[in-house]
């Protein structure tokens, strides 16, 4: 396993010019920042299968960047409405060896057996093919999740499923984290909390810039498939 750090201020530039503006009014910017960011530094651009999967798509965050950089986006997801075909990660409508890339952010936290989820990607993906991953380390402002992740446990359970030459990449500086977790909670506390929220994020936003990395918002991995 190889652990590397985001280039944040090509990340910035990147976000400036390819994020979704809508991003600037949600409450989870800061970490939605780092999700956007680990996910299109690991991705490579395409090569010869420039179809990549997005799995738990959403409202699809990646897709302007992605597709300017020459991917053939398709989304999945089993209710977003922005979904190009409707399913679950365990049970991808698609034979095997027909994406180059794949995309996973937001989603292994809230799945019974990420492992399970992260082969069946494997399967339709052609050998060689890139996995890119997106989990939380820390979320405890959300009971619905049900993963927590280090560093070695993301990348034990890509190479579970099958994948090789594992890359991850910390998101999220210690105090940028902090701040945020703490953003969050203001923002629980009508009024007044929710101004000083919005606050406590921008500064969380500045401290993305600390190389302190011991306690993250989450990490990005990279697995190629065997």
């Amino acid at each position: 396993m190889q652990i590397v750090n985001v280039d944040l201020a090509r990340s910035r530039r990147l976000l400036f010019k390819h994020a979704p503006r809508r991003w600037w009014l949600n409450r989870s910017f800061t970490s939605r920042l780092m999700s956007w960011t680990g996910v299109t530094t690991l991705l490579p651009d395409p090569n010869a299968n420039a179809r990549c999967l997005d799995v738990g798509c959403g409202d699809r965050p990646f897709d302007e960047l992605l597709t300017s950089r020459g991917h053939d986006l398709y989304g999945v997801d089993p209710i977003s409405s922005a979904a190009d075909v409707t399913a679950r990660g365990e049970a991808l409508p698609f034979p095997s060896d027909s994406f180059g890339a794949a995309i996973c952010a937001g989603v292994l936290e809230y799945v019974d057996d990420p492992e399970r989820v992260c082969r069946e990607i494997g399967r339709v993906l052609g050998r060689d093919g890139v996995l890119v991953v997106r989990v939380v380390a820390n979320a405890p402002l959300d009971p619905a999740a049900q993963w927590r992740w280090t560093d070695h446990s993301v990348a034990q359970m890509l190479v579970g499923a099958g994948f090789t030459d594992v890359v991850v990449v910390p998101l999220g500086s210690s105090p940028a984290t902090l701040l945020h977790l703490s953003a969050l909670g203001l923002r629980q506390i009508p009024l007044i909390g929710r101004l000083v929220g919005v606050l406590v994020e921008l500064f969380a936003y500045l401290a993305l810039r600390s190389k302190d990395r011991r306690f993250p918002m989450g990490y990005a991995a990279r697995g190629i498939r065997g």
